[in-house]
């Protein structure tokens, strides 16, 4: 394992490599970006104090990456494996708040988040960087975790779909069954990945934000 402190970084290290594979949260986009617009879209809800529907999300949000921070195998809120514990959190402490709480408003927040149109940008240097890797010839991968629509919807916002030769989202290999037996660090959707873009394993260089 290499740690790089820059993702422009990498091009040093790809001399060996016939294919790299990339995580997408974090690592070509700034997550908390995401929020933000998905935090948005929801405020839109409330008319006349959506500025403050939208401050009490995103504080409730900040809070809660704190407090999970010591929790990082904590089970996501109402068993929400499709959406980050700590988004589901964040929208059921604001409906708290405001005394407007229903299962059915919440619901209707989530499915607000899930679906909207992000407004969101790659980090700066992430396009040339891959233009700059597909000219060396290495194949490049994208491997995500998530809701497929809600995962390709960013895709679609960030406009990063051309640079790469296979995209992953391991929901979509799960179907209907467990997607949690699919999502990374399970060794299938990495094996699924190379057999696709046909390079050894050993060939291979793989991108990823690392929790300390």
């Amino acid at each position: 394992m290499i740690k790089i402190k820059s993702i422009s970084e990498i091009t040093k290290y790809v001399d060996d490599l016939q294919a790299i594979i990339f995580d997408l949260d974090n690592v070509l986009y700034p997550l908390d970006d995401y929020v933000q617009s998905g935090f948005r879209q929801i405020s839109r809800l409330f008319l006349g104090h959506s500025q403050d529907v939208y401050d009490q999300l995103w504080n409730a949000y900040e809070e809660q990456k704190t407090v999970d921070a010591d929790k990082p195998d904590a089970d996501a809120a109402d068993d929400r494996a499709d959406l980050d514990s700590v988004v589901v959190g964040a929208i059921h402490a604001m409906l708290q708040i405001q005394d407007l709480y229903s299962e059915e408003l919440e619901e209707k927040c989530l499915r607000i988040y899930e679906q909207h149109r992000p407004s969101i940008q790659p980090y700066g240097g992430v396009a040339e960087l891959l233009q700059e890797l597909r000219e060396k010839d290495i194949r490049l991968g994208l491997l995500i975790d998530g809701p497929a629509e809600m995962q390709r919807e960013k895709l679609r916002a960030l406009g990063i779909i051309p640079f790469f030769d296979e995209i992953i989202i391991t929901d979509d290999i799960a179907g209907h069954g467990d997607v949690m037996k699919f999502r990374k660090p399970n060794p299938i959707c990495f094996e699924i990945m190379q057999l696709r873009l046909d390079v050894p394993f050993e060939k291979m260089g793989y991108v990823a934000v690392m929790d300390v």
